[in-house]
């Protein structure tokens, strides 16, 4: 399977995330990370990058020495990130370094060199177990085809505030500080557009949602932005089920003083982990929702003797293959005429019986 068809689940709280001092190359060597871990499964906090692999992701020749190297990953540790907490009935603000441990080492027999990363285990929990306050899922390459760290900035932003009433007022100062735009041309709002401007742009070319974005002034001041979020049709193939609490946001979140949301908690219903329930709910979209998440259930149990977990590296590498193959058969299905829609269920359940009895 292609690294760019590997599903990045990243936490709400690191998606709000201010990065100060991310570049683009750097917010691109987090995502891989996501991508190559089991959120569910601590265990695989360490990620390893082979040298070709590593400088291909941080724009660097491939004859780099390894002193430039760990500069390279000194500097990421060093980074600080911000996040919306809460803390005791309190909301605010946190502050910490994602990355606290990288090895830089030599294969005994290749002699191949490899950059391993660890996360920051102080704050685990931004990476693992995240059903607690939900997480976005999406194809690493929607990531990884925006042109800027605006892009990449703004598209974690509005993607986490995708539920709900998909929309997301931000005061234009608060928009600054989130996207790092520190210069003082900055003050003038049109440059601020600018940037706005090519990053939608950049966003609804190549990702899973679809950008708009009003302006409110005071006088003639702008004050605020309200965006606009939607599913992006041309790009729906892109689009995977998040765990999420509807976009419901804190103030801290927001950059307002609207009271906290609550948080939905695990789902257990019909005896399901929450684990188990997000599955299902992504093989759902495998055949565009038109069967129930019991039925989806049902097909599970035949489908995992079809395509085993034990085949894959990852529990993401498995889901990918389980959604690929489900949905192909259902499309099968449905270009069968003389199947009604109301017998489709049936039909590709015997389907599977039959797959796996042969």
């Amino acid at each position: 399977m292609d690294a760019k068809d590997f599903i990045v689940e990243k936490s709400r709280e690191l998606a709000l995330a201010n990065f100060t001092g991310y570049g683009k190359n750097e917010l691109r060597l987090l995502d891989i990370y996501l991508s190559r871990i089991n959120a569910r499964d601590p265990e695989t906090r360490f990620v390893q990058f082979t040298k070709q692999e590593y400088c291909e992701i941080m724009g660097l020749h491939e004859k780099t020495k390894t002193k430039d190297i760990e500069s390279y990953l000194q500097r990421l540790r060093s980074r600080e990130v911000r996040f919306p907490v809460t803390y005791k009935n309190k909301s605010g603000i946190g502050a910490t370094n994602l990355f606290t441990t990288s090895y830089i080492l030599r294969d005994d027999v290749t002699r191949e060199v490899i950059i391993v990363l660890k996360c920051n285990e102080d704050v685990k929990d931004l990476f693992f177990n995240l059903e607690k306050n939900g997480y976005l899922r999406y194809v690493i390459r929607t990531y990884l085809a925006l042109e800027s760290e605006y892009s990449m900035k703004l598209y974690n932003q509005l993607r986490a505030r995708k539920y709900g009433d998909g929309k997301w007022s931000v005061a234009v100062e608060l928009l600054r500080e989130v996207l790092e735009l520190k210069g003082k041309s900055y003050d003038e709002f049109k440059y601020v557009r600018r940037v706005i401007d090519e990053s939608v742009r950049d966003i609804n070319e190549h990702t899973d949602i679809q950008v708009s974005y009003e302006i409110t002034r005071e006088w003639r001041t702008v004050k605020k932005l309200t965006f606009l979020i939607r599913d992006n049709e041309k790009n729906v193939s892109m689009a995977l089920f998040d765990n999420s609490d509807d976009g419901k946001q804190s103030a801290a979140e927001s950059g307002n003083s609207e009271k906290d949301s609550e948080t939905e908690t695990d789902d257990t219903t019909n005896g399901w982990s929450s684990s188990h329930r997000e599955t299902l709910t992504f093989l759902q979209e495998a055949c565009e929702k038109k069967f129930t998440i019991e039925e989806v259930d049902a097909l599970l149990c035949w489908l995992r003797q079809i395509v085993p977990f034990t085949a894959y590296e990852s529990h993401n590498q498995w889901e990918i293959a389980l959604y690929d193959h489900l949905h192909a058969l259902y499309i099968e299905v449905v270009a069968k005429r003389e199947v009604p829609p109301d017998k489709r269920y049936p039909y590709l359940l015997a389907m599977l019986k039959r797959t796996v009895a042969e």
